[in-house]
Protein backbone atom coordinates (compact mmCIF):
# COMPACT_ATOMS: atom_id res chain seq x y z
CA UNK A 1 0.00 0.00 0.00
CA UNK A 2 1.33 3.42 -0.89
CA UNK A 3 -0.29 6.44 0.69
CA UNK A 4 0.25 9.96 -0.70
CA UNK A 5 1.90 12.36 1.70
CA UNK A 6 2.32 15.37 -0.54
CA UNK A 7 0.30 15.72 -3.73
CA UNK A 8 1.93 18.84 -5.08
CA UNK A 9 4.00 21.55 -3.47
CA UNK A 10 5.31 24.47 -5.46
CA UNK A 11 8.66 25.61 -4.14
CA UNK A 12 10.62 27.91 -6.40
CA UNK A 13 9.33 26.19 -9.55
CA UNK A 14 9.88 22.73 -8.07
CA UNK A 15 7.09 20.23 -7.56
CA UNK A 16 7.55 17.42 -5.06
CA UNK A 17 5.62 14.16 -4.98
CA UNK A 18 6.09 11.76 -2.08
CA UNK A 19 4.31 8.70 -0.77
CA UNK A 20 4.55 6.70 2.43
CA UNK A 21 4.83 2.96 1.82
CA UNK A 22 2.98 0.69 4.27
CA UNK A 23 2.25 -3.01 4.36
CA UNK A 24 -1.24 -3.93 3.18
CA UNK A 25 -1.99 -6.26 6.07
CA UNK A 26 -0.83 -4.35 9.14
CA UNK A 27 -0.34 -0.88 7.61
CA UNK A 28 3.16 -0.95 9.11
CA UNK A 29 5.49 1.80 7.89
CA UNK A 30 7.94 0.44 5.31
CA UNK A 31 9.50 3.60 3.89
CA UNK A 32 8.97 6.43 1.45
CA UNK A 33 9.23 7.02 -2.27
CA UNK A 34 8.79 10.05 -4.47
CA UNK A 35 10.38 12.46 -6.85
CA UNK A 36 11.19 16.10 -7.37
CA UNK A 37 10.20 17.62 -10.71
CA UNK A 38 12.47 20.31 -12.11
CA UNK A 39 11.28 23.38 -13.95
CA UNK A 40 9.11 22.98 -17.04
CA UNK A 41 12.08 24.02 -19.16
CA UNK A 42 13.89 20.76 -18.37
CA UNK A 43 10.81 18.52 -17.88
CA UNK A 44 12.67 15.88 -15.85
CA UNK A 45 12.61 14.57 -12.31
CA UNK A 46 14.77 12.88 -9.71
CA UNK A 47 13.34 9.81 -8.02
CA UNK A 48 14.13 8.91 -4.40
CA UNK A 49 13.24 6.05 -2.10
CA UNK A 50 14.20 4.92 1.36
CA UNK A 51 13.04 1.76 3.12
CA UNK A 52 13.56 0.47 6.62
CA UNK A 53 16.25 -2.21 6.54
CA UNK A 54 13.79 -4.87 7.78
CA UNK A 55 11.95 -4.54 4.44
CA UNK A 56 14.94 -4.64 2.08
CA UNK A 57 14.81 -7.36 -0.57
CA UNK A 58 11.05 -7.94 -0.32
CA UNK A 59 10.04 -6.17 -3.53
CA UNK A 60 8.60 -2.99 -2.00
CA UNK A 61 11.07 -0.66 -3.74
CA UNK A 62 10.66 -2.40 -7.10
CA UNK A 63 6.86 -2.40 -6.94
CA UNK A 64 6.54 1.24 -6.03
CA UNK A 65 9.40 2.47 -8.21
CA UNK A 66 7.62 0.95 -11.23
CA UNK A 67 4.40 2.72 -10.22
CA UNK A 68 6.19 6.03 -9.71
CA UNK A 69 8.02 5.73 -13.05
CA UNK A 70 4.72 5.02 -14.82
CA UNK A 71 3.04 7.98 -13.07
CA UNK A 72 5.92 10.32 -13.96
CA UNK A 73 5.98 9.45 -17.64
CA UNK A 74 2.30 8.81 -18.34
CA UNK A 75 0.61 11.41 -16.14
CA UNK A 76 3.21 14.18 -16.10
CA UNK A 77 4.66 13.50 -19.54
CA UNK A 78 8.19 13.94 -18.26
CA UNK A 79 11.14 13.80 -20.61
CA UNK A 80 13.71 12.28 -18.24
CA UNK A 81 13.95 10.47 -14.92
CA UNK A 82 17.13 10.53 -12.83
CA UNK A 83 18.32 8.99 -9.57
CA UNK A 84 21.34 9.52 -7.37
CA UNK A 85 22.61 6.49 -5.49
CA UNK A 86 25.64 5.95 -3.28
CA UNK A 87 28.18 3.94 -5.29
CA UNK A 88 28.32 1.34 -2.50
CA UNK A 89 24.55 0.72 -2.65
CA UNK A 90 24.76 -2.10 -5.18
CA UNK A 91 21.23 -3.39 -4.55
CA UNK A 92 19.59 -0.04 -5.33
CA UNK A 93 21.81 0.38 -8.38
CA UNK A 94 20.80 -3.09 -9.60
CA UNK A 95 17.11 -2.29 -9.01
CA UNK A 96 17.31 0.95 -10.98
CA UNK A 97 19.12 -0.80 -13.83
CA UNK A 98 16.44 -3.54 -13.89
CA UNK A 99 13.88 -0.75 -14.24
CA UNK A 100 15.68 0.51 -17.35
CA UNK A 101 17.91 3.23 -15.94
CA UNK A 102 21.50 3.60 -17.13
CA UNK A 103 24.57 4.86 -15.30
CA UNK A 104 25.67 8.16 -16.77
CA UNK A 105 28.01 9.80 -14.34
CA UNK A 106 29.60 9.92 -10.94
CA UNK A 107 29.39 12.83 -8.49
CA UNK A 108 32.61 12.75 -6.52
CA UNK A 109 32.55 13.87 -2.90
CA UNK A 110 29.04 15.33 -3.22
CA UNK A 111 28.19 14.40 0.39
CA UNK A 112 30.53 13.97 3.36
CA UNK A 113 29.69 10.28 3.89
CA UNK A 114 31.79 7.81 5.84
CA UNK A 115 31.20 4.82 3.57
CA UNK A 116 33.79 2.63 5.30
CA UNK A 117 31.33 1.97 8.15
CA UNK A 118 28.28 1.50 5.89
Amino acid sequence: MCQPVIDQRAQENLINYAWVIKTVESREFVGQIGFNVSTAKYNKDEVFFSLLQAFWGQGFAAEWAMAVFKFAFENLNLHRLEAEVAVTNSKSIALLERLGMQREGLHRKILPLNLSSA
